[in-house]
């Protein structure tokens, strides 16, 4: 009986822990076509996605993709499943940004380290409209396909990002 109900008081205080900066139900373990599927995306604008590149395990696909809504920022990092020959995407963790200057971009999937590319690279990074490369990383993460989880990545030497619009 004891055990009882402390398995309960420790699934209720970790399912309360996992709601997010919006009040919402933790995204991490949902499994979605669509994102229109999930009601905490609601009113969220898809931003765009990539497809990380895993050439060490081809046959373990990940993807990041990225969403607003109003000030918040919301990157999602994501296994990719064939089911039937249709894919699916499991939320494994996301990553908030609230209100970063107007001067800064989000980019993903462009950004290199000492020249070599490195796709699983999240940064937030100085916009210049002039420039091909952007150099001036604030903060940076990478999507770990080994650990399935999201790290802030504190060396931000080296770090460079093609700007996707330049020459536009």
């Amino acid at each position: 009986m004891y055990q009882n109900v402390l398995f309960t008081l420790a699934f209720i205080i970790f399912f309360q822990f996992q709601k997010n900066c919006l009040g919402q139900k933790s995204l991490i373990g949902s499994v979605y076509r669509n994102k229109s599927e999930l009601p905490q995306l609601k009113g969220f604008q898809n931003l765009g996605g990539a497809v990380i590149d895993n050439s060490k395990n081809e046959s373990l696909n990940f993807s990041v993709s990225y969403l607003k809504k109003g000030s918040l920022n919301l990157i999602l990092f994501e296994k990719i499943i064939k089911i039937k020959g249709i894919n699916y995407y499991s939320i494994l963790d996301t990553i908030h940004i609230i209100n970063y200057d107007i001067n800064y971009i989000i980019t993903f999937s462009t950004c290199r380290v000492d020249d070599k590319r490195e796709s699983s690279l999240i940064a937030l990074v100085k916009f210049k409209e002039n420039k091909k490369s952007l150099d001036k990383v604030v903060k940076c993460w990478i999507a770990d396909v080994n650990k399935c989880k999201i790290f802030r990545k504190r060396n931000l030497k080296g770090i460079t990002c093609l700007n996707e619009n330049y020459g536009i």
